[in-house]
């Protein structure tokens, strides 16, 4: 169960002050990791995957091509809590989930694509900033920030957002000491879509209105 708060940045000026902070919310961050990242969204002819209430995301970062199957759970303000189920794949096989390693994402993705031709719904572009916190006396991070700047392919006016994932179970108490610095100092918005719904209310909006049904 992935479980997330996101906030809208509103613009490159804030996200970059963000991205030179040494700590937040008295914790300190690790240095930062930064990615270029490529999502496509996909699904059949008939939107098999979304009707049965996921995203299929195949990503491709840093040489490594990973698939995700993720939930489309409504988001409760800026917290987000979904299934995934996630695999590291070979190039080329992203969409024969029959070539996969065995594990509950191949089986999900075969029980509901039926083996039906997928297509391409989306794609986006992120530069991924990657900071954690790890509370003193600690080995595992608790939380993981990313701070992205995001484009679709189809637009040319960037994006950005803030999102802050538990990486240990069970540390909502940290979680929500951030959350109370982003909103309260720096007063990011919550952000309730995800980047796919944002997209897909962009540029597919005749396939968007699936996701409230």
């Amino acid at each position: 169960m992935e479980v997330e708060t996101k906030y809208t940045i509103p613009d490159e000026a804030v996200y970059r002050r963000l991205c030179d902070l040494d700590e937040l919310a008295g914790l300190p961050l690790t240095d930062p990791q930064t990615a270029r990242v490529w999502d496509r969204y996909f699904d059949t002819a008939a939107y098999d995957f979304l009707r049965a209430g996921y995203t299929y995301r195949v990503r491709n970062k840093g040489g490594s091509v990973i698939v995700t199957l993720k939930s489309l759970a409504a988001a409760s303000g800026a917290l987000h809590s979904r299934e995934e189920f996630e695999t590291f794949v070979e190039p080329g096989t992203a969409l024969q989930p029959e070539s996969w390693p065995a594990g509950e994402a191949a089986d999900l993705a075969q029980q509901i694509g039926r083996g039906e031709p997928l297509t391409l719904l989306v794609e986006l572009f992120q530069e991924r900033r990657t900071r954690k916190i790890v509370h003193p006396g600690e080995v595992n991070p608790a939380i993981e920030l990313s701070l992205d700047k995001i484009e679709f392919s189809t637009a040319s006016d960037a994006f950005y957002e803030l999102e802050a994932e538990e990486r240990t179970s069970g540390q909502a108490t940290y979680l929500a000491r951030v959350d109370e610095v982003l909103t309260g100092d720096w007063g990011l918005m919550p952000q309730s879509l995800s980047k796919f719904e944002r997209a897909m209310r962009l540029h597919r909006p005749d396939v968007f209105a699936l996701l409230s049904v």
